[in-house]
């Protein structure tokens, strides 16, 4: 096993305060987004052999028999099939989507022939890869993703009164709806952009009226909390330095202050890294759910108190299965009617002012996870992060198509051919234990698989051994890695190590660990 020093990317969406109150370190002033864990080629971890630090990727490229095993090598050939990020969202992404596979392999091959270079700004398909991904809310976590059915965004454009919307509901009302929300989307899209302009700053300002006063007031609180996030995290606890990487290219202009992420109260005994904080420890505080407050099994983690206050969402409606996410049961966001969603569209449209993606955004599902809860994203799935905390593992592939809130390239034609235009409710993932105590986020993706460990201080080590690469990341605690050779590893929050192949491996201790693993 091997310790990862991994890359932190300093993209302009990021909190300036979550990740350093995750690895202890002291906050820069500058926005911090992304941890990057893996092998990807532009940021890969690093790993110290022969008595000197060496990129993954190359590690693994010396000999990828022994650090991927024969079941990865055969199956996606000499490469680390996943990358694993802790991502730290205090304004919104980009809306994108991502290819399938056969759509990816295509693209690449045309934009190959046509010599288009691969870091041209205007390149859909930098490599022939799809990218399926996953993300893990640490605290609530908010997003867009999917198409509301049609009579709904035709409900919810219309409630705004704006006049150049109009049309826009008229098409949603009469068309059949995935012809609807195609048509919508494109007209969206390929408009005048001095027109679209004028109609996006009516609709923010209306959103931003029917928010009401509770979503302005939860907006003021998380402003008055984040003038003390600086002085708090000094007070947390210390930690190891975290590696910027400063030239790492914006992907969203910052426009307002980062109000997304509160540490907790350095006294709060509710702290994830304060001993008494597990379930079932002496003396352990615990608090009933909220309804529809996720409850994980066998019994609640670390990280599964949330970090800053916030409502409680609403009990989960039954409904049919959404053919591109998954199985649990669905949860769309509470409306009063749509208040927080209108909340999150105004709150869009400030940082991203004037672009027509804010309009495309209100025809997506707006959704709010717990911690511990996750999204699964397919192929041609339309989405988007907007704040919070969480851990997300994806196929290692750089292949985004963009439908707006971006400066980058938006290739609006190759767009509709990847989009999937299936209205369904946003499908909020929920760990299922195994046999052995091991919680599992279950997807279609052969890249990857995630899975959490919440272990007891006290209790017996725990085996991990795998056919496949392993890296696990630490989120809580102080657990302890052991190898077959009685070499330990403490890991504090944030840290992670790389583990090859069926090499034996224990971990102990308490504290909360994720398992990033590849699925075949």
């Amino acid at each position: 096993m091997d310790r990862l020093e991994n890359t932190i990317r300093p993209y302009a969406w990021g909190s300036t305060t979550a990740l350093p109150w995750l690895l202890g370190t002291e906050p820069t002033g500058e926005p911090q987004a992304e941890l990057w864990m893996g092998a990807h080629p532009s940021a890969p971890s690093r790993v110290l052999r022969d008595a000197e630090p060496r990129p993954l990727s190359e590690v693994i490229a010396a000999d990828p028999e022994r650090e991927l095993g024969p079941r990865v090598l055969n199956a996606f050939g000499p490469r680390l099939p996943f990358l694993l990020k802790v991502l730290a969202a205090a304004a919104p992404l980009s809306l994108q989507v991502h290819p399938d596979r056969e759509r990816a392999r295509e693209g690449f091959e045309d934009e190959e022939r046509r010599g288009l270079p691969r870091d041209a700004p205007d390149r859909n398909y930098p490599d022939s890869g799809h990218k399926p991904e996953l993300v893990c809310a640490l605290t609530e976590f908010e997003g867009l993703c999917g198409f509301r059915p049609a009579a709904e965004a035709a409900e919810l454009l219309a409630a705004l009164n704006v006049d150049g919307l109009t049309p826009y509901v008229d098409i949603l009302r009469a068309t059949p709806e995935r012809g609807a929300l195609r048509e919508v989307l494109t007209a969206v899209l390929t408009a005048d952009r001095a027109e679209i302009a004028v109609t996006v700053a009516e609709a923010a300002a209306a959103a931003e009226r029917l928010a009401g006063p509770a979503a302005d007031g939860e907006r003021e609180a998380e402003d008055a909390r984040a003038v003390d996030d600086v002085d708090e995290v000094r007070d947390v606890r210390d930690g190891p330095e975290a590696r910027h990487l400063p030239d790492a290219p914006d992907e969203t202009p910052r426009t307002t202050a980062d109000t997304a992420f509160v540490p907790p109260d350095p006294v709060d005994p509710r702290r994830p890294d304060a001993p008494e904080a597990w379930p079932g420890a002496p003396g352990a505080f615990r608090t009933a759910p909220a309804p529809g407050e996720i409850t994980p099994a066998p019994a609640g983690p670390p990280d599964a108190v949330p970090f800053g206050a916030s409502p409680p969402l609403a009990a989960p409606p039954t409904g049919e299965a959404d053919p591109h996410s998954g199985e649990a049961t669905p949860r769309t966001a509470p409306t009063a009617p749509h208040a927080r969603a209108y909340a999150a569209y105004a709150d869009i449209a400030r940082h991203h002012p004037g672009d027509p993606g804010v309009i495309a955004a209100m025809l997506l599902n707006h959704v709010r996870l717990q911690p511990g809860e996750a999204l699964y994203l397919g192929a041609g799935v339309p989405h988007a992060y907007l704040r919070g905390l969480g851990v997300e593992i994806m196929a290692s592939s750089d292949n985004v198509l963009r439908c707006g809130l971006t400066p980058k390239h938006v290739d609006v034609a190759e767009l509709l051919r990847v989009v999937r235009f299936d209205p369904a409710p946003p499908r909020v993932r929920r760990p299922e234990a195994t046999p052995d105590g091991e919680e599992r986020y279950d997807t279609p993706a052969e890249e990857f698989r995630l899975s959490r460990l919440v272990l007891a201080p006290g209790a017996a080590p725990r085996e991990l051994r795998a056919p496949t690469p392993q890296i696990l990341l630490c989120t809580a605690g102080s657990p302890r890695v052991t190898g077959a050779d009685g070499a330990e590893l403490t890991l504090g929050r944030g840290q992670s190590v790389y583990v090859r192949p069926d090499e034996p491996l224990a971990v102990s201790g308490g504290g909360t660990l994720f398992r990033a693993t590849v699925a075949v």
